[in-house]
This record gives C-alpha cells, structure tokens and sequence, in this order.
C-alpha cells in the first residue's frame, strides 16, 4: 500500500496506514489496492466517500448465474493473459445467457441484469468520483453507480462490472473501475469490449474497410464508442 501511495518503506504516516489496513480488512484490500492504483493523492478520501455517500445512491442489477458463471470462469487456462481470459468469460457468458454473438441491444441488457429502464440514459457522474458496484451479501446481487456522462459508456462501464464481479475475490465488497493498466482492469475492459463487440463479428461487419465512415457505422451497429471500435481492431492485429 504503501508503494501505490509512492512512499518508500515506513515514510507514510501511522495514521494513514492503520486506516487503510482497517479499510482493506473491512471491504478488501484488493480493491483497495486497485483505487491506491488509481489515485496516490487522494485515494483515501475516495473510498471513504464511497462508502460515506455513494453506496445510498446505487441502482440495483442482478447478474444470473452468477456462481456458475465464476466457477467456469476460475477454471479458464491461467497460461493466458487477462484480457484473453476475459474474452474467454465473455464468450462463454454470453452463450450461457443465451444472447446472440454480435450486438446486444440496450433491451437485452435491462431484461436480463433487471435494470431500470433509464440506467443508460441517467447521468450518474456527480454522485462517484469513480464507477464502482458493491456487493452486499446476495450472490446475484450488485448495486451500481456509473461515473460516465455517455449512453455508450454507460453499457461498457456496466459489464466491467458483470466482468469484475466474475472476476475479483469474494473478499471484495466493492468493485472498483479504474483508468489504470492492473491485471484486473485489463480483464474489466476485454470482457466489456468482448461482450458488447466480439472482436470477430466486428471483423466480419467492417471486413477490409477500415476508413472513418466505416469505423462510425460499427460504432453505431454494436452501441459503442468509435474509439472501442479502433482499439478492438489495434489490439486484434486487424489494424
């Protein structure tokens, strides 16, 4: 902790220590660990706010299957990176939920995590310095609170969540999404893009035409941002 906070062994304060541990005893230290990542200057005001203001103004989701879902996911080859395995997740997620291979409506998703009809449309960003989802001791369970302005990134920080909830210890109540490049955030952001845009029917929609009028129609065809689209296509080695 210590070192996420860029102190050297023994410089931080006593005070300051002894509060995180107690943090990372009650809610996690993994994920007290991932926003010490995010923040080294005011993390701990972070998670404080959290819990202090943030958890009363959730909205409620539930991810079927969820124990199942973990289960098959833990037993995916450790060999592979994190965003390989996520896609791995995705894939297999999907499949058990009985969604089609390529786009996923807005429909599809409230139906099945039971969410309100305006979670994509409702600005959630004043109310969390970060998006985060917390358990709270149902297994299906999550409550969430979007930090993003826009429709499309509304659907992509939603399954990091559904990603990190298959994917984070049991020891974590809450589940923070971050902009810093850790394992977890890489497997958050792979299962999101894998979900909303598996990288194959991306390929067969686009085919060789990789031009900026193409790349905007994707964008529109799989309801995610143009830049999701570009960075799938980099990190696929199509472009």
């Amino acid at each position: 902790m210590e070192a996420l906070l860029g102190y050297d062994p023994d410089e931080a304060s006593e005070e300051l220590m002894a509060a995180l541990l107690a943090q990372g005893e009650l809610s996690g230290y993994d994920a007290v660990a991932e926003v010490l990542a995010q923040s080294t200057t005011d993390s701990p005001e972070i998670i404080d706010a959290l819990f202090r203001n943030v958890q009363g103004h959730t909205e409620r989701m539930f991810v079927p299957n969820t124990e199942a879902l973990r289960t098959e996911t833990a037993c995916i080859d450790y060999s592979l990176l994190p965003w390989e395995r996520a896609a791995v997740a995705a894939r297999a997620a999907k499949k058990y939920w009985a969604l089609p291979d390529g786009p996923v409506s807005n429909k599809q998703l409230i139906d099945l995590f039971s969410l309100s009809s305006d979670i994509f449309t409702n600005n959630h960003r004043a109310k969390s310095p970060i998006t985060v989802g917390f358990r709270n001791g149902v297994p299906d369970r999550l409550d969430v609170c979007l930090n993003t302005s826009y429709p499309t990134n509304h659907r992509f920080a939603l399954l990091r969540l559904v990603g990190d909830r298959l994917y984070s210890p049991d020891t974590d109540k809450f589940l923070p999404v971050t902009t810093v490049k850790t394992a977890r955030q890489k497997f958050q952001r792979a299962y999101a893009q894998e979900f909303l845009c598996p990288s194959d029917a991306l390929k067969d929609f686009v085919g060789e035409d990789f031009g900026e009028e193409k790349l905007d129609e994707a964008a529109h065809y799989f309801n995610v941002s143009t830049r999701l689209i570009e960075t799938t296509l980099v990190n696929k080695g199509f472009i």
